[in-house]
């Protein structure tokens, strides 16, 4: 899950909810849905484009990315959450990782254990092959097209949308 800071919106927003209410709270809603969605389907594709095989890390990421939209307190803005997973906790690989954490934080390498370490579905599905004791595996670096790209899109457009919906659905009132 991520967090987003706003500059002006949440001023901007609040005179709308002091006034209106309900209505000025559907339509930050509703504009928080529309982002939400469309960040949505940015991040699914660029993780596809990243993708080079099926079932791989990006694939596995990408199916389960999404968001939503909580608070329904008319008094607040409500708060749009972004990530991947199950209540947003991530994505469990075949090795039992976090690979949306992975994706997100990037790896910083790792020493096989003493005992080894037999991986499953390696290559191919199914096959299992053992990592030999003292086996170093190559850190990764954080993926830009993951939470990086969203967390930089969605403030923006949020900041954009919001006062520019709100003005239309009041036709221009100052507040």
């Amino acid at each position: 899950m991520i967090a987003f800071e706003f500059t002006d919106v949440r001023k901007i927003s609040k005179r709308y909810l002091q006034k209106f209410g309900k209505k000025a709270h559907e339509e930050i809603v509703k504009v928080m849905k529309k982002a939400g969605q469309r960040e949505v389907n940015n991040t699914k594709s660029r993780l596809m484009t990243r993708s080079t095989a099926s079932g791989d890390i990006y694939n596995k990421v990408a199916d389960e990315v999404h968001f939503e939209i909580v608070g329904d307190s008319q008094q607040d803005l409500p708060t749009l959450r972004f990530g991947a997973g199950e209540n947003f906790t991530g994505v469990k690989g075949s090795r039992g990782g976090n690979i949306a954490l992975i994706l997100a934080q990037g790896f910083g390498g790792a020493t096989v254990p003493d005992t080894g370490l037999f991986v499953k579905g390696a290559k191919k599905v199914g096959k299992k092959i053992f990592l030999s004791p003292g086996k170093e595996l190559p850190p990764r670096p954080a993926e830009s097209a993951f939470l990086e790209k969203a967390m930089k899109n969605i403030p923006e457009n949020l900041e954009r949308e919001i006062p520019e919906a709100l003005r239309k659905a009041f036709d221009k009132v100052e507040i």
